[in-house]
């Protein structure tokens, strides 16, 4: 866990419950959308996991927890934590909008899209790259 990303972790939750709550307002005033609660759950689901891989929880990210030591050794496991949290905590804000309006899965397929292109071939996750 690294210990100075609790403030970090702090704002996105208050940030994401001020979503959720100027979300829930706006579908009030117009009842059409009744899969709100899915949607609420989705995204708080993706909001905690976002968190947990941003305080450091490298083993939730896909594949990462198969590799062995020296695959490990490769990566810079700081800066691809905190990118992959932020990232899935915006994920999260995608899954909260897309209760307003259904145009949001295209952002949140072409965002999911867009950041597995860049992990894969950015060197900046790499344990070896210049900062």
């Amino acid at each position: 866990m690294y210990k100075e990303r609790w403030n970090g972790a702090i704002a996105m939750g208050l940030l994401w419950t001020i979503a959720v709550c100027i979300t829930y307002f706006f579908l009030l005033r117009d009842h059409t959308f009744d899969g709100i609660w899915i949607m609420l759950f989705v995204s708080l689901l993706l909001m905690v996991c976002g968190l947990a891989v941003y305080l450091g929880g490298a083993m939730l990210l896909a594949g990462f927890n198969t590799m062995t030591e020296q695959e490990r050794s490769q990566y810079n496991i700081k800066a691809l934590t905190s990118f992959m949290g932020v990232f899935i905590v915006l994920l999260s804000y995608f899954a909260l909008f897309m209760a307003l309006h259904f145009a949001f899965f295209t952002v949140f397929i072409i965002a999911v899209l867009a950041a597995v292109i860049y992990v894969n071939v950015s060197r900046r996750f790499r344990a070896n790259a210049q900062q």
